[in-house]
C-alpha cells in the first residue's frame, strides 16, 4: 500500500508541478515537501486539504489511498500554474508577427488579455509544434475589432 508520502509524490508528479512549485504554493520549504515525500515527516492536519487542491486530487484519497483520486475528471487549476513555456514562445512570435504583417498594435492590457485568449486556445489544440497565424487571424479580429494601428487610429 502506498504511504502519504508516495500519494504526495504521485499527484505532484501527475500535475507536472516540481517540488519548489508545491512548496511555493503551500508556503513551506521545498526541504519540508521532500521530507513529506520521503516519509520522514507528515504534513501538519490543516495542510492537508490545501495540498490536496493544489495537486487536484481528493483529500480522502490523499490521506488513505481509496479511490477515486479525483472528483472529476477535471484537475482544476494550479495556484501559479507553470506555463508551457515553449507554447507561450511560439504564441508570442506568432501574434507579433501577425500584428506587424498587418501593421496594428495595442495597448498592452489588450495585448495581454490577447496573448492569453492565444495561449488558451493553443492549450485546447493539444499545443501546436507551430502556431498558424492564419487559422487565428479571424478570430483576432472578432476579439479584437477596434485594434491601432501604428499611427494611432483604428
Amino acid at each position: 500500500m502506498e504511504t502519504l508520502g508516495q500519494r504526495i509524490f504521485t499527484a505532484r508528479k501527475a500535475r507536472r508541478l516540481s517540488q519548489d512549485t508545491l512548496a511555493k504554493g503551500l508556503g513551506v520549504s521545498r526541504q519540508a515537501v521532500i521530507y513529506w515525500e520521503k516519509d520522514t515527516n507528515a504534513p501538519e492536519a490543516p495542510r492537508i486539504a490545501l495540498i490536496a487542491d493544489i495537486l487536484g486530487v481528493r483529500t480522502d484519497w490523499l490521506l488513505t489511498g481509496k479511490e477515486p483520486m479525483h472528483d472529476s475528471p477535471e484537475l482544476p487549476p494550479i495556484p501559479g500554474e507553470a506555463l508551457d513555456r515553449g507554447l507561450l514562445y511560439r504564441v508570442l512570435v506568432a501574434l507579433e508577427r501577425y500584428f506587424v504583417a498587418n501593421g496594428q498594435d495595442m495597448e498592452p492590457e489588450e495585448k495581454a488579455e490577447t496573448v492569453l485568449a492565444v495561449y488558451e486556445w493553443a492549450v485546447a489544440e493539444g499545443a501546436p509544434a507551430e502556431i498558424d497565424i492564419s487559422r487565428i487571424s479571424s478570430l483576432l479580429k472578432l476579439a479584437s475589432p477596434h485594434r491601432r494601428a501604428p499611427n494611432g487610429n483604428r
